[in-house]
């Protein structure tokens, strides 16, 4: 017993410093709050720790140039120089593109050691005003990398910051009002934008949403004018975001009655926006679903913007059921609908009623636009 627990003593303690030996180093970027309306010098620290018995050292950082303008690095820190030291910044190939980068290497012979929180240097920039600009490290065109003195990886973590506007104001903003028009089909709706919008600094967004009859999510389009809107009442919200990241909105309704001046039977699919990576629900619903007897049609869509998923929403009326749809060839963007009533005197329905509705997932790029059509095939 006497030797065992001497060999798993003399295990343990041959253990411990290989365990801490590998502790990643870290490279941090801190995050400089500055107040939203300053407009001069920032200089972001680049921070280490765990940087003990280093042979040598590579990274990129990058930053996009909109918001701030580089000026220059401060010197290496000097527990960093001295004799064997090697050591170089790049500062000019690669900062003129956006995002811009500069790239910096480092090495000693035998190794070195830093205490923790020891600043490498200073990122020197100007700031021109605007939200919040992340600063990162990246690999390329230098990846991250970390060696002993002898050559071997050690392992390590990188922790962005950036230059963070401080701003306690909220943003103010004034929306339309309330809209209501009597039209025969769907119809875009104009003159709507928000007004007045105005912050004690810089807005940094403006973006809308709509629910109830119409469903919409634009978070970067600051005017809903001409935006198609479903018969019923859409309620629209406007968000302005201001640089401190601070959030103000206001509410206004858009109201669409059909106008039932005409007996003919309308077929319209409702109008929704999405994001890309988003769920898309679209009803198709008819005007004038009077004493109707039989129906079909086919829809077609773009599938390089939508990708259909299902169908659901079928009216109880209809007596829908999966036999009614022909789906063999949603793949390339055709549905076809086969329908006919069980009722002796037809089957009639409200104004704007939804006979079923369309799942698709939004797969095309922003800005994209996908028609759901009503066609003669297959």
């Amino acid at each position: 017993m006497k030797n065992i627990l001497l060999i798993l003593i003399l295990f343990a303690t041959t253990a411990l410093p290989n365990v801490l030996s590998g502790q990643a180093v870290v490279f941090k970027i801190d995050t400089v709050s500055v107040s939203c309306a300053y407009t001069d010098t920032v200089k972001v620290p680049i921070k280490v720790k765990n940087f003990q018995a280093v042979g040598s050292f590579q990274f990129t950082v990058s930053w996009d140039t909109a918001h701030i303008k580089f000026l220059s690095t401060t010197t290496l820190n000097t527990l960093l120089q001295g004799a064997g030291v090697n050591f170089g910044f790049d500062i000019s190939t690669f900062i003129h593109q956006n995002p811009a980068k500069i790239t910096f290497n480092w090495t000693k012979v035998g190794g070195g050691s830093v205490p923790d929180e020891t600043v490498l240097f200073y990122l020197v920039y100007k700031r021109l005003g605007g939200p919040f600009v992340p600063i990162q490290m990246v690999n390329s065109p230098v990846v991250v990398e970390v060696t002993n003195p002898l050559g071997d990886d050690i392992p390590h973590v990188t922790i962005p910051g950036g230059i963070k506007p401080l701003d306690s104001i909220k943003p103010t903003l004034s929306c339309p009002a309330n809209v209501s028009l009597t039209v025969s089909i769907p119809s875009a709706v104009n003159n709507i934008a928000p007004s007045n919008i105005s912050d004690n600094c810089a807005v940094s967004t403006v973006g809308w949403a709509s629910t109830g009859a119409t469903t919409a999510n634009m978070p970067a389009d600051p005017d809903a004018s001409g935006f198609v809107f479903n018969f019923g009442v859409s309620t629209v919200t406007y968000t302005v975001t201001d640089v401190g990241g601070n959030t103000s909105s206001c509410s206004f309704k858009v109201t669409l009655e059909p106008s039932l001046t005409s007996d003919t039977l309308t077929l319209y699919a409702q109008n929704v926006g999405v994001s890309c990576g988003q769920n898309a629900s679209i009803n198709i619903a008819a005007l004038n679903f009077d004493a109707m007897g039989s129906l079909q049609f086919s829809l077609k869509w773009d599938t390089s913007v939508i990708k259909f998923v299902n169908i659901n929403g079928f009216n109880p009326a209809l007596n829908l059921a999966p036999s009614n749809f022909g789906v063999s060839f949603t793949n390339s963007g055709v549905l076809s609908f086969n329908w006919t009533t069980s009722s002796l005197s037809g089957t009639t329905l409200p104004p704007g009623a939804t006979l079923f509705t369309l799942n698709f997932t939004v797969s095309g790029a922003s800005g994209s636009v996908s028609s759901i059509q009503f066609v003669d095939i297959p």
